[in-house]
């Protein structure tokens, strides 16, 4: 029986276009690329005197490469050469790569490459917050004999000048790349309101000073029920509570605010409002003496007249005053706190009643 074999003819143009489009990999080439990163990060310090209470919050960035020990690489971050072997090289990155410079960042989001220069042996490489001594135990990342490269995605706490360690054993090449670093929580705040009419004239012996409901001697109505204070009174409202249980002793310190109107009279009042304001903090309620309370500077608000139904009023409504610190007489404002506040005139140039509305205790919360 006679074989047969038949020759299909194959068309060797079609194969050059795909020959000539293929793409040339170097085998250790490192790409810039997007990588996961969780949302929040718990910090586990080495250090058992730092505590860390609350988990750090992530605020991504483009990828962006922060160092390439390879010639050339136009990264010289960590230098243009290999690192050597257990020879920990420090990282700057704070106000590298579109990171904030202050405050420096808490943690980092970083992908570290290694190129193995040759060697024969396996290796690893180790991230860490600059200078810790010694080395973390922990490999960020490790790789095989043989590998052209590998790549990991790690957090790094940072030191505190935004730096971060990176040691390997034995020579490699590292490339570092960063979307994101963390940072605290934005801090909540709360606030507590008093109107007028939880506020007490004090000392109670000047209690001649009543609530008020409208401008005196004018039809005007005011907003809600008013102290009405004068320039000759020696009245002083004061406010008594207990600080909340979510006050946050280790934020920035709370703020009040003294809402008030001024006016009216036939003519325009003119000259500046004085307030002053009086704290006194307490672990309980006890009898308080006068050497409790400690006196902010004064608030001086220049009268900025409005014409409102041929009644002059005055549109200054909030007076700030950061409570300096926590500590007020010596003691340390803590949740549970009895907390006393007074509102005080004393002598100015403004010759017209001021009536005080309400007052905004606004503080920190953890």
């Amino acid at each position: 029986m006679s074989a047969y074999f038949f020759w299909r003819p194959v068309s060797l143009l079609a194969l050059v276009p795909l020959a000539l489009s293929a793409e040339v990999v170097r085998p250790d080439s490192v790409p810039l690329k997007h990588w996961a990163a969780p949302l929040y990060y718990q910090a586990v310090h080495t250090d058992a005197s730092t505590v860390s209470t609350a988990p750090l919050t992530f605020v991504g960035i483009t990828p962006c490469r922060l160092a390439d020990t390879r010639p050339g690489s136009g990264y010289p971050a960590l230098g243009s050469t290999p690192l050597g072997s257990l020879t920990p090289v420090t990282l700057s990155i704070a106000g590298s790569c579109g990171t904030p410079a202050s405050p420096v960042p808490l943690a980092y989001s970083l992908n570290i490459t290694v190129v193995p220069t040759g060697t024969t042996n396996a290796g690893y490489l180790t991230a860490y917050p600059n200078p810790i001594s010694p080395v973390p135990l922990a490999a960020s990342l490790t790789w095989n004999v043989g590998q052209a490269y590998d790549t990991n995605a790690v957090i790094v706490e940072s030191s505190s000048d935004g730096s971060v360690n990176i040691v390997a054993r034995y020579p490699t090449d590292v490339v570092v790349d960063i979307n994101g670093y963390y940072i605290s929580q934005p801090s909540r705040n709360a606030s507590l309101v008093f109107n007028a009419s939880a506020m007490t004239a004090y000392p109670p012996s000047g209690s001649a000073t009543t609530l008020e409901t409208t401008l005196s001697a004018s039809s005007g109505v005011l907003p809600s029920p008013a102290w009405a204070l004068t320039s000759s009174t020696d009245i002083n409202l004061m406010l008594t509570f207990n600080v909340p249980a979510a006050f946050d002793s280790s934020a920035s310190s709370p703020v009040l605010y003294v809402h008030y109107l001024t006016g009216p009279n036939a003519t325009p009042p003119s000259g500046t409002v004085n307030l002053d304001v009086l704290v006194c903090s307490a672990p309980a309620v006890t009898n308080i003496s006068a050497s409790c309370f400690v006196t902010y500077p004064l608030a001086i608000a220049t009268s900025d007249a409005t014409l409102n139904g041929g009644v002059f009023t005055f549109n200054h409504y909030d007076v700030a005053y950061t409570l300096s610190g926590y500590s007020v007489g010596g003691h340390v404002i803590t949740a549970g706190d009895f907390l006393a506040l007074t509102i005080e005139r004393v002598a100015d140039t403004f010759g017209d009643a001021i009536y005080v509305t309400s007052a905004e205790f606004y503080y920190p919360t953890n």
